[in-house]
């Protein structure tokens, strides 16, 4: 059985195309101990985003080492930071995009702390209980991940 729960705004993907053609700077984010998922999709999203010539970066909750250990073989990796750099950027230009994340708070501390100040939150996922803690959401439970979404999202 599936559960709707309504927070925010529950939008298509052709709104988020729409907001992500208009929107200048982004930062993308992912859940705290990251699945490839999680990080996949945090890289495709890189790559759609620079395509389009859009100030972008990833930002991540794990240790540098954990990452490239990890996904370091993966194209991009090396452009995944740790989210201590918010705290060196004026975030309120910043739209954040949390990808694979059921709830905010599975972004992590850092994240959360900065999470009232950037211009808005784009909330893509698949988690049928998704709280919809973004600005925009997409969230579609019928499909088997997030990478899924964002490779439907890239094709438009």
């Amino acid at each position: 059985m599936r559960i709707e729960v309504i927070k925010g705004a529950q939008v298509s993907l052709e709104e988020i195309a729409k907001e992500l053609r208009l929107g200048d700077n982004f930062i993308i984010t992912f859940h705290i101990n990251p699945d490839y998922d999680a990080v996949g999709s945090a890289l495709s999203m890189f790559y759609i985003l620079k395509k389009m010539e859009k100030n972008v970066m990833i930002v991540g909750d794990e240790e540098d080492s954990i990452i490239r250990k990890n996904f370091g073989f993966l194209p991009f990796s090396e452009e995944i930071k740790h989210v201590s750099v918010l705290d060196r950027l004026p975030v309120e230009e910043y739209t954040l995009i949390a990808l694979d994340s059921g709830d905010e708070r599975r972004l992590g501390k850092k994240v959360n702390e900065y999470f009232g100040r950037f211009k808005k939150i784009i909330n893509i996922d698949h988690h049928y209980d998704n709280t919809r803690f973004g600005t925009l959401n997409y969230v579609n439970s019928d499909i088997s991940g997030v990478s899924e979404i964002i490779y439907t999202l890239g094709t438009n």
